[in-house]
């Protein structure tokens, strides 16, 4: 019974060593500030569109 606890934590130390693949020439990457900047300024942006101005509901 302790070979396999022995091979278990020998295959969890050798998965937690593999570094990730690198990127593919064709894709896109931004860092996560930049994506978060993105959309608060989107969002502002959209929200100057949904809001329209009236004279009669301002304020109510």
């Amino acid at each position: 019974m302790s070979e396999n606890t022995n091979t278990n934590t020998t295959t969890e130390t050798q998965a937690s060593k593999k570094e990730p693949l690198p990127v593919k020439d064709g894709q896109f990457t931004a860092k996560t500030t930049w994506i978060i900047g993105f959309l608060i300024l989107m969002l502002l942006v959209l929200k100057t569109f949904i809001y329209t101005k009236d004279k009669k509901r301002h304020g109510k």
